[in-house]
């Protein structure tokens, strides 16, 4: 079973937002913008200090989620 590392959990949630953006379907953009949500909180999840997320280009939308939650 492979480990997830963030920088898995943030290509994944980038790959969710591009299908996201390029779908026609409503119902499926929303699954896939949701997934990346996922994944983005995932990334979260997995860092034990603030210092791991230094370079980090996602950090405005982990902002958006800590602040939801």
């Amino acid at each position: 079973m492979s480990i997830e590392t963030r920088a898995f959990l943030r290509d994944r949630a980038r790959t969710e937002d591009l299908i996201a953006a390029a779908t026609d379907c409503g119902p499926a953009a929303w699954s896939h913008a949701h997934l990346a949500r996922l994944y983005r909180a995932r990334c979260i999840d997995t860092v034990g200090e603030a210092a791991a997320c230094r370079d980090c280009d996602m950090q405005a939308d982990c902002r958006t989620l800590i602040s939801a939650g």
